[in-house]
């Protein structure tokens, strides 16, 4: 909206730039809410911590066509720190 001024010519409405702004605080305040209710999601679904340090665990790499280390041992009651370290999305499981 515009608005006339003394000399006749038409200058923006100040209103029209508060409601731009007010629109852009407004979109990054509900995506700045949006991020934090799906990482509380994502801890939940994950079990938050369960114990396991990953200090003690042993790193395993897992890439295209390839795992790493070649061996991998853990004691009882051990951890993996699995990363993917490739393109492509990996699956690892463990047999007993």
């Amino acid at each position: 909206m515009t608005t006339p001024t003394d000399t006749g010519a038409v200058t923006p409405s100040p209103t029209s730039e508060s409601s731009r702004s007010d629109f852009g605080l407004a979109f990054i305040t509900i995506a700045a809410t949006l991020g934090l209710v799906i990482s509380v999601i994502a801890l939940v679904k994950d079990g938050g911590d369960d114990g396991v340090s990953a200090e003690g665990a042993v790193p395993v790499s897992l890439t295209e066509f390839a795992l790493g280390p070649d061996a991998v041992v853990v004691p009882e009651g051990g951890a993996l720190a699995v990363s993917n370290d490739g393109s492509q999305l990996h699956n690892l499981r463990v047999a007993d």
